[in-house]
């Protein structure tokens, strides 16, 4: 990206605490949002990290809303959209 050294900042935030998401995105006018909140070393049902998935997006999504500078938000598919396999689904191989 050009001027990537001068414009881009990353900002460590808690997907568990909405809150943590504002002073990352005020004066953004875009938000890419890349994390997925699952330990594959810990067996937590479906159901759970799905929770914590929704929650997060939610509160980043909330974030950019009151920011009034983001314009955009990029949201990419996290692991736990491939996670999972479906009861009826058979695994290959």
């Amino acid at each position: 990206l050009p001027s990537a050294s001068e414009k881009l900042r990353f900002f460590k935030a808690d997907l568990s605490d909405p809150e943590s998401f504002g002073p990352a995105v005020e004066g953004c006018v875009g938000i890419f949002h890349t994390a997925t909140p699952i330990d594959f070393a810990v067996n937590e049902p479906e159901e759970v990290v799905t929770k914590r998935a929704i929650e997060g997006a939610l509160g980043i999504l909330k974030a950019a809303v009151k920011s009034k500078s983001v314009k955009r938000v990029v949201y990419t598919s996290g692991a736990s959209t491939v996670s999972f396999l479906a009861q009826s689904h058979k695994r290959c191989g």
